[in-house]
């Protein structure tokens, strides 16, 4: 009998393996008739019931074959592949560990389970499998592709660019490959490279459609909008049904300020794929700058609903929040700011976060500056509420604000934390606002909280003050690295109405070549960007003006935390601290604010100053 079974066997095992499945599991289930726990047997007809799809079937057969050898690697790597068709990703992962641990050079289970584990987001344990993979085959390319795809998900992209660019080094004519590299690229703002790895893939697949998306995207970050929207409409006509494509051409058309023409993309986005909640998020931006507000809201909480680790949707919800003056609700959400996809680096990691506001007496706290110069001076008016709790404060700021602040407040001032020091607890600055429950009714010191401690007669003797006109102190554009520059920044010959009105002091470091041609036609406008060396300067400087008119910049925080009689140019879309449609501020008294019409009219802003500068003059 059981020479008979094993010639059976032996003939069921050719028949399996010449592909005749249905009459090798004929054989094999006759020999169960008779030997029910014949190991091979069982295991190849759960092969076979895999391969015909049937697997609740399959799994049956892998369990009790398991029940006679448990160590054998095959019979779990077979069961993990029926569950992991089933979407079982739990038991399909751990069948797939089992058979490692039999047989840890089983190179498929490792590429298996990675797969798997890069699907359920797991990327740390991921990278480890097709670190495994790597071990036994250094030139497997798929191991590191998808290796490199798991370490750019966990934004390591210096080491997802690595994998990446060893894959091309296996595989150059690889189009998702340079489409990938270039997703790494733009991560690390390497925005030129970017754009070459994506014409690079376009180059191998003319009709790449995804590369054209990562393209724009490249573009976009460059200001190249333009560009950028002719990315989005060729993926779109070599697939129209692409939601990327569209969502990339809503954000296209947000940068270019065409905000009604942007919801239409998001919606044929949102309709073609109802659960993108980038899509829903990007949206909300364009009804929030159409000051939609209501709309925009529930926007984002779709997005938020659909994808609750999309933390760009949170951060636009909070900025929305504190613009309409919900301080309670927009500084909660505002924490996200440290999640969203370009956040700035959180510091100071390794310090107890500063969750409370109780028993601080004789607490070291460290207090360090997040964002840029202007946030800084706005909410650096936070530090004596925490001084006075009785903390031993130390506020890190940058370098170029560390001499004006010294000695502003009862605290150490710093631009360099001594890694050293021991602190009981750190916060970042802006996280005082919400630990203090600040609201519009209870925003601390909102007139003159800082001093002028130096230069102010050194830079009285320099300045070519008048005694016949008011002399005014102008800024009409920030940090050309600012994304938004462009929109709160105007020209210098905008002001060409107001030049007879005033003495003028252009106060920024930064011109563009139009703005110095200008000046050449009007030398009596005074240039100061060359002579200015940090904020100490600055101060003073505006300390011997009477009048201050700025953009959004650091200069109208910085008149507005001395105190200094100051006029604010916005854009029809303010930044959240500015609010919606007042004419005064609730951050600094001596700030008047002069709002755009529409979207891009300064000449009425210009108009109203230049009416304000008449009713001054009159006054001398």
């Amino acid at each position: 009998m059981n020479q008979n079974i094993d010639s059976l066997l032996k003939l069921s095992i050719q028949s399996f393996k010449s592909g005749n499945f249905k009459e090798s599991k004929l054989s094999f289930l006759k020999i169960l008739e008779t030997k029910p726990k014949n190991f091979e047997a069982l295991l190849s007809v759960g092969v076979i019931l895999g391969i015909e799809k049937n697997y609740n079937s399959a799994i049956e057969y892998f369990q009790k074959a398991i029940k006679i050898n448990p160590n054998n690697y095959l019979v779990n790597y077979n069961l993990a592949l029926v569950f992991a068709e089933l979407d079982n990703h739990t038991e399909a992962i751990k069948h797939y560990s089992t058979a490692t641990k039999i047989n840890p050079n089983h190179l498929i289970s490792w590429i298996n389970s990675g797969k798997i584990l890069l699907i359920l987001k797991k990327y740390d344990e991921a990278i480890t499998h097709y670190d495994q993979v790597i071990r036994l085959k250094p030139d497997y390319l798929e191991a590191w592709v998808n290796k490199g795809i798991s370490l750019n998900n966990l934004k390591r992209y210096d080491e997802a660019l690595f994998c990446y660019d060893h894959a091309i080094k296996l595989k150059s004519d690889y189009a998702e490959l340079w489409s990938n590299k270039s997703i790494a690229l733009d991560n690390l703002n390497r925005y030129e490279e970017s754009i070459f790895c994506c014409d690079q893939a376009i180059k191998l697949s003319p009709d790449y459609v995804e590369a054209l998306v990562n393209k724009a995207v490249s573009l976009n970050n460059l200001k190249r909008y333009d560009e950028a929207l002719y990315c989005c409409d060729q993926a779109i006509k070599l697939k129209i049904d692409y939601a990327e494509a569209w969502s990339s051409k809503g954000i296209s058309l947000n940068n270019l300020r065409h905000y009604e023409q942007a919801l239409s993309c998001f919606d044929q986005a949102i309709k073609l794929r109802s659960d993108y909640a980038e899509a829903w998020s990007n949206k909300g931006f364009s009804l929030d700058k159409l000051k939609r507000h209501d709309e925009a809201l529930s926007c984002c909480d779709q997005a938020i609903k659909l994808r609750p680790d999309y933390y760009d949707s949170y951060w636009n919800k909070s900025l929305i929040k504190l613009v309409i003056g919900d301080f309670e609700n927009g500084w909660e959400l505002y924490k996200y700011r440290w999640q969203k996809g370009d956040a700035y680096q959180y510091r100071h990691f390794n310090i107890k976060k500063l969750e409370l506001l109780s028993n601080l007496k004789d607490k070291k706290i460290l207090i360090w500056y997040e964002q840029g110069f202007g946030d800084t001076i706005q909410f650096s008016r936070f530090i004596p509420k925490l001084i006075n709790l009785g903390a031993i404060v130390t506020f890190e700021v940058q370098k170029d604000l560390e001499v004006f602040f010294k000695n502003q407040f009862e605290c150490e001032i710093t631009s360099k934390v001594n890694v050293t020091d021991h602190f009981d607890f750190q916060a970042p600055l802006l996280d005082l606002v919400r630990l203090f429950k600040t609201s519009i009714d209870n925003i601390p010191s909102n007139h003159d909280y800082l001093k002028v401690q130096y230069k102010v007669v050194d830079w009285k003797k320099k300045l070519k003050l008048s005694k016949n006109k008011l002399n005014v102190g102008i800024s009409i554009s920030g940090s050309s690295n600012y994304k938004d520059n462009f929109i709160r920044s105007l020209p210098l010959k905008n002001i060409e109405p107001l030049i007879q009105a005033a003495n003028f002091f252009v106060i920024q470091k930064e011109l563009s070549d139009k703005d110095i041609n200008f000046l050449r036609k009007y030398p009596e406008i005074h240039f100061l960007g060359r002579e200015i060396v940090n904020f100490s300067d600055t101060a003073a400087i505006v300390e011997n003006m009477d009048l201050i008119i700025s953009i959004d910049s650091s200069l109208i925080h910085l008149a507005g935390a001395l105190g200094k009689k100051s006029f604010l140019m916005l854009p029809w879309i303010p930044e959240w601290r500015w609010m919606l449609d007042r004419s005064d501020s609730p951050w600094y008294q001596s700030i008047k604010i002069f709002r755009q019409k529409s979207i891009g009219d300064w000449d009425s802003v210009i108009r109203e100053i230049k009416l304000e500068l008449a009713s001054l003059n009159k006054k001398i």
